[in-house]
């Protein structure tokens, strides 16, 4: 079991003089700060304004902010700049997620749909909209909108386009949720030292959850959450770490970072990082990247991570971190009083309707089986062929009616398959050795050698329903009718 454990200067108190600001999403930047009362508003009022040694900002607990924080002071030596929370609920909230609401969304003309986004801050760029659990098509004008879930983002108005066949989008598809915040750091220290940051929840961004950089130095990171889900590549990262110079005093303390392209990730010359009582969990590649060789990793707890192969690889590095001890073990699974539950966004990819006659009708026929039973289906359709270019409806239908189609690439028209296995006859009764597939038959033949013969029929079964040996689709589909 992991234990609880805390930095060991998070427990410093504030010097006397020491100033407490408060922040509501409800709250005036009119305001003075100093109280619950007169609270600010934004986390750009934090960022523009100057904090002592010393001070406090708390940010009020169940408050939802779709703004980046940049702490603009510096603390020193037993008097830092605390940011934390306060009242009752839910951890304070910084968001990428800007979810749009029925009355936001205007008919254009036929089926185009327009909102106009308002934010703190100007939104400069949309790399990533959902559309209920499915990311949108980016267009590059109002004009190329012609599908559903296409959309396209004009940055001088921030009026947001999409096209929706069946009405308001919010209806039609559930929820348009854009990513507002591309490119940043949900909590960004660029030159701030003796700064500590505690109980902050970030998630739905494209970056970085939190971002050091500079000459930060003297930092506590402490209860915090790291959730991305956002596939942007090789980022988002839930906590980057890379100051200048040799910052020797960094701390991360019991945080969490899921969902994440990497969840830690540390480079650059620092010469000594805490990392303790942690947690990274169903990273796409690792739950921790050490590049420096300073960062000690103690009671800390990596799993399921890499998840794009489903060979789980936790700890990588080209120094590697240093064992600091009372890790849990690889592949030990996370012990949790109660399980939340989240539909898999795909469970299943079919492969390269395009490529040859037939492969597409036969997933077409499958189709109506997975969306009765609720199983998400990823298509991935080869390009560069005759056949599929003949295939680009159905391929489109597939699209509109709310199936993730991905490309498989151009790959087959220049790729040489290596030989997948060698077969070896290693007896000696045997003079020679045929192999021959033909009407859908794999026969072996070996002369004087009864124990080599080999005939195996290939064909699936007549509804491809039935499972066989050879038939894994086939016995996917049959487990599927199983259920109740």
């Amino acid at each position: 079991m992991i234990k609880r454990v805390t930095c060991t200067l998070l427990m410093l108190a504030n010097a006397a003089t020491a100033t407490t600001y408060y922040v509501d999403p409800a709250g005036s930047n009119a305001n003075d700060g100093l109280s619950p009362a007169t609270a600010w508003r934004t986390l750009l009022k934090v960022g523009i304004s100057s904090f002592q040694p010393g001070d406090v900002i708390r940010f009020k607990r169940d408050g939802v902010w779709n703004e980046w924080l940049t702490p603009p002071s510096s603390g020193t030596a037993g008097n830092v700049i605390k940011f934390d929370a306060y009242g009752n609920g839910r951890p304070p909230e910084f968001t990428g997620l800007y979810a749009t609401k029925i009355g936001d969304w205007t008919n254009t003309s036929a089926n185009i749909w327009q909102a106009t986004l308002s934010a703190t801050q100007p939104i400069s760029q949309l790399k990533f909209v959902q559309f209920g659990t499915i990311w949108g098509s980016s267009q590059a004008s109002q004009d190329s909108l012609a599908h559903n879930r296409d959309w396209y983002y004009d940055a001088t108005s921030q009026i947001l386009y999409v096209y929706s066949s069946a009405g308001n989008p919010v209806s039609s598809f559930g929820s348009v949720s854009p990513v507002i915040l591309s490119g940043q750091a949900l909590v960004n220290l660029n030159g701030a030292s003796y700064i500590e940051i505690q109980h902050i929840k970030m998630d739905w961004y494209d970056a970085y959850g939190v971002q050091v950089q500079g000459g930060s130095d003297h930092i506590w990171l402490a209860n915090m959450m790291a959730d991305s889900q956002v596939p942007n590549g090789a980022v988002p990262i839930g906590f980057y770490v890379h100051p200048s110079g040799s910052a020797g005093d960094i701390h991360i303390c019991n945080t969490d970072a899921h969902r994440n392209y990497i969840g830690y990730r540390f480079d650059g010359t620092a010469s000594a990082i805490e990392l303790k009582n942690c947690r990274g969990y169903a990273n796409r590649t690792y739950g921790l990247m050490d590049n420096t060789g300073a960062v000690t990793y103690s009671y800390c707890h990596f799993y399921a991570n890499n998840i794009a192969t489903g060979v789980s690889t936790d700890i990588t590095g080209t120094a590697g971190p240093i064992y600091g001890g009372n890790n849990l073990a690889a592949d030990t699974p996370p012990k949790v009083p109660g399980f939340l539950r989240y539909p898999a966004r795909i469970s299943l990819t079919y492969d390269d309707p395009g490529l040859i006659n037939g492969s597409h009708q036969y997933i077409q026929s499958l189709l109506p089986t997975f969306r009765a039973k609720g199983v998400p289906l990823s298509i991935a359709v080869v390009t560069g062929y005759d056949l599929s270019q003949q295939l680009v409806p159905t391929f489109q239908s597939w699209v509109d009616a709310g199936w993730d189609v991905n490309c498989h690439s151009a790959s087959h028209q220049y790729f040489v398959f290596p030989n997948a296995f060698t077969l070896q006859y290693t007896g000696t009764a045997a003079s020679s050795v045929t192999l021959s597939i033909a009407n859908k038959h794999l026969t072996i033949t070996a002369p004087g050698d009864p124990n080599a013969q080999v005939s195996w029929d290939l064909s699936s079964s007549g509804t491809d329903l039935v499972p066989t040996g050879l038939d894994t689709l086939g016995g996917v589909v049959f487990t599927l009718n199983q259920r109740d």
